[in-house]
Formats: structure tokens, sequence, C-alpha cells
């Protein structure tokens, strides 16, 4: 498989299994613009890793989806993270993961909420 950047692999992300994703949707879900969406996805398909097309009836969307390739590429990325998370985890006891358990979801709960914040001025 070719090397892909990190960048590449939050984009092979953002497209997911499912396919047939917008372009505007990727853009968004990384928080870049079209055009630079349009070119990271560019060297993705050039790549192997994902395909476009215009669907026949709107000609003028872009989906993207992710090849047999690209799949493999996202599944053994998310076996790498949870391979991760499983070694973070293992010297902890089960208290202590509850624990950080709570944290997280606080830690979440207030970004969302700042996001929320943002969003409505």
């Amino acid at each position: 498989m070719d090397a892909l950047t990190i960048s590449e692999l939050h984009t092979i992300d953002a497209i997911g299994l499912e396919g047939d994703v917008p372009m505007k949707q990727i853009a968004s879900s990384l928080g870049i613009t079209m055009a630079t969406a349009t070119v990271a996805i560019s060297k993705l398909v050039d790549k192997g890793y994902a395909a476009r097309f215009r669907p026949e009836n709107d000609r003028r969307k872009v989906l993207v989806s992710l090849t047999k390739k690209g799949k493999l590429a996202r599944c053994a990325h998310e076996k790498f993270h949870k391979q991760m998370i499983d070694e973070a985890l293992s010297g902890l006891t089960s208290e202590e993961i509850g624990i950080l358990a709570d944290a997280l979801v606080k830690i979440k709960n207030f970004f969302e909420s700042q996001e929320t914040q943002l969003e409505g001025t």
C-alpha cells in the first residue's frame, strides 16, 4: 500500500465506509474549504483509495466513496487506534477506567457547549 499522510487518513475517515458522500459534507466534516477538499480527494483518487462521480439525477453534485483499497486502509487505521487505546488502558484498574471515562464525558460536554455557543454568535 502507498504511504498515507495523517491528513489523508482523516479524509478517508470523513468519507467513511458508507460511500457516496457529497464533497461538501467531507469539507464540512474536516473543517476545510471545498478547494482544499478537492485537492485532498484528488490525491486519494490518484493513489486508488477513493473514487468520485456525479450522480445522473444531479450533475452539480460530486459524490465520493472509498475503493476496496480505501476501505482496507480505514479498517487498518481503526485497528491501530483500538490497539493504542487498549495499550494505554492496560495499566489502569477498572476504577481508574471509570474515573477516566467520566472525566472524558465532562470534557466532551464542555467542548460541545462551547461549540454551540460559538455557533450562536
